[in-house]
């Protein structure tokens, strides 16, 4: 079962690595991968200035991730989205984090019912819908 907006849920641990990290779920996520290929051919001028212009930013950040160590094998950002497309939940707790929706484990509301509603509700005109985040590296 997926959480809602507002359950709280087990994630992790907590900052002392003994007992597990209770967060409260606060929007929903989906992964989309990179879909940027280098092997498509460009229509015309713009568009393969463009592509070489992406294709050269990509070269020189994976590089430059690959010299410090850092993950750089697939690319990928994520989306608000709305519950039922969810892979991952963003949650809220002392800080914030991002965990793949069927790793984490409900534990109940933390709001009463009208409250819980609320903010549903709210979501639902969430700002952010449809909108990434930054790229990120694995």
């Amino acid at each position: 079962m997926k959480p809602q907006i507002g359950d709280r849920i087990y994630y992790g641990l907590d900052s002392f690595g003994k007992n597990k990290a209770s967060w409260r779920v606060e929007s929903f996520l989906k992964r989309v991968e990179c879909e940027f290929d280098p092997q498509i051919k460009p229509k015309d001028i713009v568009d393969e200035i463009i592509h070489d212009i992406i294709a050269l930013e990509l070269i020189n950040e994976k590089l430059s991730r690959e010299e410090q160590g850092l993950p750089c094998s697939r690319r990928f950002r994520y989306q608000w989205c709305k519950r039922d497309e969810a892979t991952h939940v963003n949650l809220r707790g002392v800080c914030g984090c991002i965990a793949p929706i069927d790793e984490v484990e409900i534990i109940g509301p933390c709001w009463n019912e009208e409250k819980t509603d609320e903010e549903i509700k709210r979501y639902e005109t969430f700002p952010l819908l449809g909108r990434f985040t930054d790229w990120k590296w694995e």
